[in-house]
């Protein structure tokens, strides 16, 4: 049984906070708490502070960054700066400290944390590597590199498991279709599965299941470890196409973020009744998700320095509301380390 996506809810605003109600349900507008986020316009490490309406983005904590990815927790981040890959820990501040981890690193780079903060997965794609970041009281340490090469097509997303040192890669698509590959301690890459333009991919809850979406809608893997049958269980209609997929982690809903010819949305799924029961529309393009403590934030196509953050939350009310930044002021953008407002 498959479930199709359609557009169904509009935007309210409270306070400043823009919430976007649950078919007419209190909205849950619990914050990301202390996370960070990074400023790719601005190339700064911000904190999420105070509770929505009143919720507000700190200034600066770490600026001057080419690049950078703040862990779920909060605490650290991992990031690029003057062409270094450098850890930066002591996250909110105001006591951060910045240690390199490597001497050089070609951009892109992408950086993707498991749900704990306890891993790490690093994407060059110049040099054609994964590699696998374990957290410790000390520090980041090297776990293993992963030739991704030998994958065919670069990396489009990746996911890391929150125990062992497992990770799933989904690489772009070649004549049409993308392939899933298992990375597994000790073992050659496995091929999961093969389906048309994927873009992105969630564990669930469990992470015992995969979920796969891209143009055709999101596919759901059971047991990926050791099976590879898949089972649409959304299907995009025409012109619309899965960017995003996140899960709650206990009420068995799934969220997939939807970017259509107009503008976006976000779908919910009830993964037990296999529909969907709502969508919060957006009006801009959403290219995914990123995962901070309490919530996730909706990244845009383009971001604009001048534009608020959007979030969603996953809990017992799910809702999306957006963070306005604060207003540019003089010399934040020569801000290094150790500068929390």
């Amino acid at each position: 049984m498959k479930t199709m996506l359609k557009r169904t809810l509009t935007a309210g605003v409270i306070a400043g906070c823009s919430v976007l109600p649950f078919f007419g349900q209190a909205v849950n507008v619990g914050t990301p708490g202390s996370g960070g986020v990074f400023l790719s316009e601005s190339g700064a490490i911000a904190a999420v502070r105070g509770f929505p309406p009143a919720a507000y983005l700190s200034g600066p904590i770490v600026a001057g960054l080419e690049y950078a990815s703040v862990s779920p927790d909060g605490s650290r981040a991992v990031g690029v700066r003057d062409g270094r890959l450098v850890d930066i820990a002591g996250l909110p501040g105001p006591d951060v400290v910045e240690t390199p981890l490597a001497p050089s690193v070609s951009l892109p780079v992408r950086v993707v944390w498991n749900r704990r903060s306890t891993m790490a997965a690093i994407y060059s794609e110049a040099a054609r590597s994964i590699q696998l970041l374990r957290v410790r009281a000390h520090g980041i340490e090297a776990a293993r590199t992963v030739d991704a090469a030998m994958l065919g097509t670069p990396v489009r997303a990746l996911l890391v498991a929150s125990s062992g040192e497992a990770a799933v890669v989904l690489t772009d698509a070649e004549d049409g279709f993308s392939s899933a590959y298992s990375l597994e301690p000790d073992a050659a890459p496995r091929l999961i599965t093969k389906m048309q333009r994927a873009t992105t991919m969630a564990y669930s809850a469990d992470e015992d299941t995969l979920f796969i979406g891209g143009t055709s809608g999101i596919y759901a893997i059971g047991s990926y470890r050791t099976a590879a049958a898949t089972d649409l269980i959304l299907a995009a209609a025409n012109g619309r196409v899965v960017t995003g997929i996140a899960v709650s982690g206990d009420r068995g809903l799934l969220f997939a973020a939807i970017r259509d010819e107009i503008a976006g949305a976000v779908a919910v799924f009830d993964l037990a009744a296999r529909t969907v029961t709502g969508e919060f529309a957006l009006d801009f393009s959403p290219i995914g998700f990123e995962l901070l403590k309490d919530a996730e934030r909706i990244i845009p196509a383009v971001p604009v320095e001048s534009e608020p953050l959007w979030f969603l939350t996953t809990g017992l009310h799910p809702g999306v509301y957006f963070v306005p930044r604060p207003p540019v002021r003089a010399g934040d953008n020569a801000a290094r380390m150790g500068n929390a407002q």
